[in-house]
């Protein structure tokens, strides 16, 4: 399990960007909580976490994801996890065009790999 809460502070972006790329890497991590990240710090993240494909649990609380762009930035990360069974966007002021872009990412999944829980 891991944690991260920005308690609404800016992060450093390098920092994030360095922090998603080993998780990204980590073969064990099954939980994963992102929270009260800006935008910036959220895509530094994201990026790295493309990678990861042991994730099962994964939460978003807290990061404006209203903007249609802003959701494209998880989607990746939605689509292409294997194990990735549970998904718990809370606080994240979606849209209907934000909604949309989740309902595509999840359609590009197998059906092997189908999510249990949203």
């Amino acid at each position: 399990t891991f944690r991260l809460d920005g308690n609404g502070r800016d992060l450093d972006e390098r920092a994030c960007r360095r922090l998603g790329h080993l998780l990204g890497q980590n073969t064990n991590l099954a939980i994963l909580r992102i929270e009260h990240v800006n935008l910036m710090d959220f895509l530094g993240l994201c990026e790295g976490l493309q990678n990861n494909r042991c994730i099962r649990f994964l939460g978003f609380n807290g990061i404006n994801l209203q903007d249609p762009g802003n959701m494209s930035i998880s989607a990746p990360i939605l689509s292409h996890h294997p194990s990735l069974k549970t998904i718990y966007l809370t606080r994240c002021n979606l849209t209907s065009a934000g909604i949309d872009i989740l309902s595509d990412a999840l359609a590009n999944r197998s059906h092997q790999d189908t999510i249990q829980r949203l």
